[in-house]
């Protein structure tokens, strides 16, 4: 129970300071350069000061997925591809 209540502080604590927290999910190693970009952009979406946790994920193919809270933006190939078939299937 203790990682939960730690986690629930965390949450308190950062929507108190501005802080939003972005979890961003890559398929290939990131620079330094690109998560600084990454931060930057993030910090710009939100008008707030993000806190990054970055996860490699096997399954992407390529690109990247963040989410901040419930709201995902997908600009992996898997998405686009899913994107593209939504849209032929529509035609």
């Amino acid at each position: 129970l203790l990682e939960e209540v730690l986690q629930s502080f965390r949450k308190l604590a950062n929507e108190r300071l501005g802080i939003v927290e972005v979890e961003v999910f890559y398929a290939q190693d990131l620079s330094p350069d690109e998560e600084e970009d990454l931060r930057a952009r993030f910090a710009e979406l939100t008008g707030n000061k993000v806190e990054m946790k970055f996860h490699q994920e096997a399954k992407l193919l390529g690109g990247l997925q963040a989410r901040i809270g419930s709201t995902i933006y997908d600009g992996s190939v898997q998405g686009y591809l899913e994107r593209l078939r939504e849209q032929l299937k529509a035609t």
